[in-house]
């Protein structure tokens, strides 16, 4: 006598649609999902159910690259008299690439500023004498 296998098919685990039961291996039962982002996988029964399988692995990767947008995210922070609009994109720098960010200046100045040139002190445009408008 086995235990009841209850259908998981229609249901939504996190980011993982159940599409239909997946051959089973080794007495595990296994489901056929599709990810939100287009990947189908099998994943076994109690990783859905216990809410350890959320995505096909995706969602690791969205969540590191939303920590690190929030990490070095300078808009609406102020360096001296320069307060940061938003990202401009990014620009090759030295050996790297690095963000650009356009800043509006106490003066009044818009101006567009390396991320790397905030951080290591630039304070104003350098077109104004320090005088806030």
């Amino acid at each position: 006598m086995g235990i009841a296998l209850k259908d998981l098919t229609g249901l939504t685990f996190g980011f993982l649609y159940v599409m239909e039961r997946a051959e089973s291996r080794r007495r595990k039962t296994y489901w056929l999902c599709k990810c939100s982002c287009g990947i189908e996988k099998a994943v076994r029964s109690e990783l859905l159910l216990n809410g350890s399988a959320k995505s096909c692995g995706c969602a690791k990767s969205r969540l590191l690259r939303t920590k690190m947008e929030k990490h070095y995210n300078l808009a609406n922070r102020r360096f001296g008299q320069l307060w940061v609009i938003w990202r401009m994109g990014s620009k090759k720098q030295g050996t790297g690439t690095g963000a650009v960010w356009e800043c509006k200046c106490d003066c009044g100045a818009l101006v567009t500023v390396s991320a790397r040139a905030l951080r290591e002190g630039k304070k104003n445009c350098g077109k104004c004498t320090g005088v806030t408008a």
